[in-house]
């Protein structure tokens, strides 16, 4: 059986019509940089927990909400702050020798391996979106680093903004 792409879900679905995921793939051509999914989620195309659903079922791989997540300094640890921004992971839990990683491309098996190498676990891969990954590698790595400024909190006005 041939596997369903995101499109083809989302239209059967009803959650996106035929002309707007044709406007989003034409746009998604111009930048190949950007995941469909994302872009019309951006684009109001789409409401995100029909997307999540959506990617459940073409990728396979469970979704991780890195907005919600509380992660523990020592899980944060085990993969550098510059390898979590290139590979766009960060590491959300331990299971014994299974590291728990929210990605944005959680099939991205170099990135995987890479993982695996520099932490010795079994990465377990989840599904997360990329602006959501970078905010929460913001909050937690950049936080360490960096003085906390006065004012209100640039992640804050974004989330609510959202």
């Amino acid at each position: 059986m041939k596997k369903k792409r995101l499109g083809e879900v989302l239209r059967e679905r009803g959650h996106v019509s035929a002309a707007d995921l044709n406007r989003a793939l034409q746009e998604q051509q111009q930048d190949k940089l950007l995941h469909l999914g994302e872009l019309m989620l951006q684009r109001g195309l789409v409401a995100k927990q029909d997307l999540v659903s959506a990617l459940m079922v073409v990728s396979q791989v469970p979704y991780f909400d890195c907005t919600a997540a509380e992660i523990e300094p020592e899980i944060l640890k085990l993969i550098p702050a510059a390898m979590a921004r290139r590979c766009r992971a960060l590491p959300v839990g331990l299971q014994s020798s299974e590291l728990i990683v929210a990605m944005a491309e959680p099939q991205n098996l170099q990135h995987i391996d890479e993982l695996r190498f520099k932490t010795g676990k079994v990465i377990v891969p989840r599904l997360a979106f990329r602006a959501e990954i970078d905010a929460a590698i913001a909050k937690y790595y950049d936080a360490k680093s960096k003085p906390i400024a006065r004012g209100p909190s640039p992640l804050r006005q974004n989330r609510t903004a959202a």
